[in-house]
């Protein structure tokens, strides 16, 4: 079998484009205000959608956590 003839892993035709959605998790510090978290939510929502957008479309989800809990250093 050539390679441009495997079965795609993901059960889409060749040369179907499936939509990119990309979702982020923001940390930031425990005391950050409501107010901060909202204005912080909306840049990088703004910054990454622009960047989807340009990119050809997608969706784009933003989450916050307060604190470093989950992440590995």
């Amino acid at each position: 079998m050539r390679p441009s003839t495997y079965p795609s892993p993901y059960g889409l035709d060749k040369g179907t484009e499936a939509p990119m959605v990309v979702t982020l998790m923001v940390h930031v510090h425990p005391d950050v205000s409501d107010r901060d978290v909202l204005e912080v939510t909306k840049m990088v929502w703004g910054k990454v959608n622009g960047a989807v957008k340009s990119g050809g479309g997608g969706e784009v989800s933003v989450g916050v956590k307060r604190g470093w809990g989950g992440l590995d250093t």
